[in-house]
């Protein structure tokens, strides 16, 4: 490691040397294939949890900030009559 800046790097003379084993190539496109699908569960994932999200404070609103929860008879209350 190099360096004096308080960031250590590695020289390049440190690469010149080295050696990767990599997967083959249908391999590697399968890891990339699961790898995507994952990617596009969880974008699917932070959709539904927006809208849940955004459902669930429209029914928090609705129920205790406008007072319209279902009554008895499972009628909105503050529009349906309903006292304090």
């Amino acid at each position: 490691m190099v360096g004096t800046s308080g960031r250590q790097r590695v020289s390049w003379q440190a690469f010149e040397n080295l050696s990767l084993s990599l997967p083959d190539l249908p391999t590697q496109t399968t890891i990339a294939e699961i790898l995507s699908s994952l990617d596009d569960k969880i974008e699917l994932n932070n959709k539904i949890n927006q809208e849940i999200e955004a459902l669930a404070q429209t029914l928090f609103k609705h129920w205790f900030i406008d007072f319209e929860f279902p009554d008895e008879n499972g009628n909105p209350y503050k529009s349906s009559g309903g006292k304090w």
